[in-house]
């Protein structure tokens, strides 16, 4: 459950596309919402050819967006303007206001367009201890409003605490008992142990192969069935994929998910599933939302 949920603009509609899931997450969990947007200092843009808004213009921008949606959801809303690096300003800010999630667009083409082709979005998913939802701004156009009502969640794992740490946020999030998770292994092909070209060995690489997918099927079943004790719908799965973000993809478009739930780092015996590139190839590559988490207590 969200008590604080922050979303951070940059004064274009694409970025004010995830305002209406913020809503619909704070209206359900009866929590807070903060809006930012970050002025950066001018020396910092002093080798770039950026034409700044003008004096009070983040504080007016800000306040008129706090308006509308109080107007329009009937919510309340804060309104704070922060000072820095756009990153490292809403981290800090963040971690200070006890901020439980983070809703953002992964892009905009406001004033300050800059801070948001990609940098900041990056920027936070290496540094934050925060929960992250980051959605895709519809292609019909940054005015297109996208609520947020999860109905299948897809949640990779590598067999390790640092990927099942996404599970609490991802059930916490979803909301309630209806919605259905999918916990998926991607398991690599494995290197052949032996030459393919001799007969004999084929047979124990198709064995090894196997093996491994044997024992990663007991491992997400199991998960699964914990989910399913706290009466949570929860299926198990096991792909073979030469390229896991490629198979994380193809399975969340072949069963319809509607958002997928990961961790930035494991360390699970095929860890590289959840590390780093995968996860950017995912958020890059993915159509649906995507809640990320970095567990740095794990």
């Amino acid at each position: 459950m969200s008590h604080l949920i922050l979303v951070p603009l940059d004064g274009s509609g694409f970025s004010e596309s995830a305002l209406r899931a913020a809503l619909t997450i704070a209206r359900r969990d009866d929590a807070l919402l903060e809006i930012v947007s970050v002025h950066e200092d001018p020396i910092m843009l002093v080798h770039e050819f950026v034409q700044l808004p003008s004096d009070g213009w983040f504080e007016r921008y800000l306040q008129e967006v706090a308006e509308r949606v109080r107007g329009e959801a009937g919510i309340a809303v804060h309104a704070t303007v922060l000072k820095g690096s756009p990153a490292e300003a809403i981290q800090n800010h963040a971690a200070a206001r006890g901020v439980d999630l983070v809703v953002m667009a992964t892009h905009g083409r406001g004033p300050m367009s800059r801070f948001w082709l990609g940098s900041t979005a990056d920027g936070l998913i290496r540094r934050s201890t925060i929960p992250i939802l980051l959605l895709r701004p519809c292609e019909a156009g940054p005015e297109t409003k996208q609520d947020f009502h999860p109905r299948r969640v897809l949640v990779p794992l590598d067999g390790s605490d640092e990927s099942e740490a996404i599970l609490t946020h991802a059930v916490a999030l979803a909301g309630n008992g209806e919605t259905e998770f999918d916990l998926l292994r991607v398991y690599p092909y494995p290197r052949d142990y032996a030459s393919s070209y001799l007969p004999h060995t084929v047979q124990v690489n198709a064995d090894v192969l196997e093996r491994g997918r044997t024992a990663a099927a007991e491992y997400v079943e199991e998960k699964a069935a914990t989910l399913i004790e706290r009466g949570i719908p929860a299926t198990g799965h096991v792909v073979t994929d030469r390229e896991p973000a490629a198979g994380i993809l193809h399975f969340a478009e072949q069963y319809g998910a509607d958002l997928i739930a990961m961790s930035t780092h494991g360390r699970g015996g095929v860890s590289r599933l959840v590390l780093g590139s995968v996860t950017d190839k995912v958020i890059r590559g993915a159509q649906i939302p995507t809640l990320v988490y970095h567990p740095h207590d794990v």
